[in-house]
């Protein structure tokens, strides 16, 4: 999934590998540098954003690279931080555009994020985009294969914690279903349109029946539809608590865009800067 609007926009993402305990402090380091960065690319519609020790830079190609080449020597100078080109990676939703870029740019050393299977040089669509705090930023191939694969871990896991636990601890393993996989997609369901994950949480939906069904003994597949809605429902209603991923998905993201209006609002920072959205462009197209 891309989103295109009339600002052409290139996303860089780098890494900055330290120790735990070193993190608050390389935090308090870098930060008077990162809201130079950020001032920098908001003045024409983009932004910066560490999460942590990922760093995240949007906005036109050519600003992007230059506020994040005067970035990386002022961490290296002030900070004694190297950012490593090499080890970061460049999306654009016109890869053709961002590849020429690149080429006539040899020395910024920068790759256009992608599957490991899919070749520099290969058409646009064939898997090209960068991951972004956890979520994949894309095309379709590159989302829909990061979140199948996530997918399967969690179904490895509930499968893995179904074979320890079902011979003597069918309820423990019931909770663990409700209590703690159920959780696993929320992240993405509050940050991905439904339509991308349906396919997905489907897949999990079904993996969490099949789990319920061996802690319970009730063959919930094969059941009729009142048994079904019943292990829908919440527990204040006497139902199973298993909510369907599915269902919710629409709901969660809602929630979550609720959630993040406000912030859209032109307000000021700690009293140091205002930071304003408005100037931002609207998606004038999504693809899926």
């Amino acid at each position: 999934m891309h989103y295109t609007s009339d600002i052409e926009v290139t996303v860089l993402r780098h890494e900055v590998h330290c120790s735990t305990w070193v993190s608050p402090l390389l935090c308090l380091a870098i930060h008077p540098h990162v809201q130079w960065a950020a001032a920098e690319l908001e003045l024409v519609g983009g932004t910066v954003k560490f999460d942590m020790d990922d760093s995240y830079a949007a906005g036109p190609t050519a600003d992007v690279f230059r506020v994040a080449g005067e970035l990386a020597r002022r961490l290296r100078r002030y900070c004694g931080v190297e950012l490593q080109p090499a080890k970061s990676m460049a999306y654009n939703a016109d890869i053709g555009r961002l590849r020429t870029y690149l080429n006539e740019h040899p020395g910024l050393g920068y790759s256009t994020g992608r599957l490991d299977d899919v070749t520099e040089g290969a058409p646009a669509g064939a898997g090209y985009g960068i991951m972004v705090s956890g979520i994949p930023l894309g095309d379709s191939r590159f989302v829909h294969d990061k979140l199948q694969k996530k997918v399967t871990r969690i179904c490895e896991g509930v499968n893995k914690i179904q074979i320890a636990l079902r011979c003597d601890h069918d309820q423990t393993l019931y909770a663990m279903l409700v209590l703690c996989y159920l959780a696993t997609l929320t992240y993405e369901m509050r940050t991905l349109p439904p339509d991308v994950l349906k396919v997905h949480l489907r897949r999990a939906d079904a993996c969490f029946v099949a789990v319920a069904a061996t802690a319970t003994t009730i063959d919930f597949a094969a059941s009729d539809a009142l048994v079904q809605r019943r292990l829908r429902m919440p527990k204040r209603h006497f139902g199973g608590a298993l909510r369907s991923l599915e269902t919710t998905a629409p709901a969660a993201y809602a929630g979550a865009f609720c959630d993040v209006v406000p912030s859209f609002v032109p307000h000021t920072t700690g009293g140091e800067r205002s930071v304003s959205y408005t100037h931002l462009t609207l998606p004038t197209n999504r693809e899926v």
